[in-house]
């Protein structure tokens, strides 16, 4: 059972809300409930102008990065993109490609296998591709920053690197003479720590035109490019990484999003959309997160990141047709083994009760696939909600994906007990490891020693929070128009989810076996109107649906279908 938490924010900080922008005390109480109270927040959150941007050299190292690569493009001389393998990966990958390439730089790309090499450039990578292939320079993309032996061995061949990254780093990790542009390090005084790994890329190759444009290259021959088409992949990777978007974020995805909405000139984007069902015109981040980004990360979990990269950067429409093919068959394969995962883990949680008992899950399995365990990790973490590791063994050897709850650092937690692992990395939500499967429960053991005591008043039941409870007259188109406003929804602004009370149900059928659809009229409202219902992923498609809620939770959108758009509800839990 969840538990329902409704907000209740400061009147006076509404009516304030509402004096200053002129909005309805509803959508002043979501941003009450946000914290984007102040003037200058609010002023910053409704215009999303690419010229509230922040300045990209205002990134720790920046301006020794373009000096480098300002040599290289000039110079022509041969460089690598050493490229992550997930959605912001690629995604980096595809604008440091694009971007590049619009300066005329000799510009190539790896990207690791995630089952056979796993995260981030390695020494081995150095000897085995960069050396043997006469690489001038090393670019990585969303990593880098735990490669400070690969640094050193591309340093010993007389080779450069340049690191673009955003995971976390400390100073000692930072080697010598080498630009790492990542704004999580400790002593970058940018605030744009909340940048996803795309985003980092891109300030990169914003810089990179700044200076070309500066020491006089677009006054050669060189025609300089509009990198606004490069906010389409920005967006696609921000959302895809769950990065707060907010500030520089939330202008790059909204910009993104109406580049996409304008018409892509990418064939690959294009037969995405195409595949995955998404209208152009209407396409939300929330489309982005639940139907792109799954299908791009299915790449390296199901077999292997160029096909997606491939996808982004294709120029012929019957190759990205292809492409995009592949890629939703690969996340059809994905999601039955992910399900198939999970049901392993919850019998085994069912047969095991006193695992629960702890406040944090280490599970591990020799059948999983190291490319599916981070999402088997979230869906545990949220049923459950607390910490969890999932663990896929390969012979001796563990690779781990793990997802936190708010309020407890996963990346500190490995850090404090890192004489368990191999080597781990990630974000306070997010991380992955490797370890050797002998230490996995002297693992879980120091992990569960760690947690105890920071979230030793952790709810054992999943919290749903409310931010308003609305009765069924106040939902209506207008307030819907002035909903879109707070888009594109994502981290640190998630959807708006509101309660009513004493609804009654009707006409409920189930669909795809998972799914329950109905209509909803709340008899005690001012009006008589019935909204259709949609409930995903319900517990027990065969249980007969009550007529009558005391209360149910959910969010509003508009479902678009045959060129109608028809206002819906989406519920999230009814009793």
């Amino acid at each position: 059972m969840s538990r329902v938490e409704t907000r209740k924010p400061d009147p006076g900080v509404v009516n304030r809300i509402c004096e200053k922008t002129g909005c309805g005390r509803i959508v002043a109480t979501i941003l009450a409930n946000r914290e984007i109270v102040t003037e200058t927040d609010l002023d910053r959150f409704f215009d999303v102008s690419l010229r509230h941007m922040s300045s990209p050299f205002g990134l720790k190292d920046m301006d020794r990065a373009v000096d480098r690569l300002y040599q290289a493009v000039v110079q022509r001389e041969k460089i690598l993109c050493f490229v992550d393998y997930d959605a912001d990966g690629v995604s980096c990958g595809t604008v440091l490609l694009e971007g590049l390439r619009a300066f005329g730089a000799d510009v190539h790309y790896y990207i690791p296998n995630r089952e056979t090499e796993g995260y981030g450039l390695s020494a081995a990578h150095i000897a085995g591709m960069v050396v043997p292939n006469r690489y001038n320079l090393v670019v990585t993309a969303d990593c880098g920053s735990k490669s400070a032996d690969a640094i050193l061995a591309a340093q010993q061949h007389g080779i450069d690197v340049i690191v673009t990254d955003h995971h976390e780093i400390t100073l000692e990790e930072i080697p010598e003479d080498v630009p790492v542009v990542n704004p999580k390090r400790p002593d970058d005084a940018s605030g744009l720590d909340y940048l996803a790994g795309v985003g980092v890329a891109f300030y990169l190759i914003v810089s990179l035109r700044a200076c070309l444009r500066k020491r006089g290259f677009f006054n050669d021959g060189h025609t300089e490019p509009n990198l606004k088409a490069l906010t389409e992949i920005v967006a696609i990777g921000t959302v895809a990484d769950v990065v707060p978007l907010k500030g520089d974020n939330r202008i790059l995805v909204n910009t993104g999003l109406d580049e996409i909405r304008k018409g892509t000139s990418r064939p690959g984007l294009a037969a995405l959309l195409k595949i995955a069902k998404i209208d152009p015109k209407t396409i939300t981040s929330i489309d982005i997160a639940f139907k792109i980004a799954p299908r791009i990360n299915a790449a390296s979990r199901m077999a292997n990141a160029d096909i997606a990269l491939q996808l982004l950067t294709c120029a012929d429409p019957k190759e990205a047709k292809e492409l995009a093919t592949e890629l939703d068959l690969l996340n059809n394969e994905r999601k039955a083994i992910v399900q198939g995962a999970t049901e392993d883990a919850e019998l085994y949680l069912e047969a095991h009760p006193e695992e629960l008992n702890r406040k944090t899950l280490v599970l591990c399995h020799r059948r999983w696939p190291a490319g599916i365990v981070g999402i088997v990790a979230s869906r545990l973490a949220e049923k459950y909600s607390r910490p969890v590791v999932v663990i896929a063994i390969h012979g001796d050897r563990g690779k781990g994906s793990a997802r936190s709850v708010p309020g407890f650092d996963i990346h500190a937690a490995f850090s404090a007990i890192a004489d368990t692992l191999d080597n781990f990395g990630g974000h306070d939500q997010a991380g992955g490891i490797a370890i050797s499967a002998d230490k996995i429960e002297a693992f879980k053991l120091a992990l569960e020693r760690y947690a105890a005591p920071i979230l030793q008043d952790l709810p054992v039941e999943p919290v749903i929070t409310v931010d308003y409870e609305i009765g069924f007259e106040e939902i209506n188109e207008n307030l819907m128009n002035e909903l879109e406003r707070l888009e594109p929804f994502g981290a640190e602004n998630p959807e708006p989810v509101f309660l009513s009370k004493n609804v009654r149900a009707s006409g409920a059928q189930v669909l795809c076996g998972a799914h329950r659809k109905m209509f909803l009229e709340q008899p005690v409202s001012a009006t008589d109107r019935t909204f259709s219902a949609i409930h995903f992923n319900i517990d027990d498609p065969d249980a007969s649906l009550p007529e009558n809620f005391g209360q149910v939770v959910f969010k509003l959108g508009w479902n678009h279908w045959n060129n109608r758009k028809v206002l819906q509800v989406q519920l999230l839990h009814a009793a």
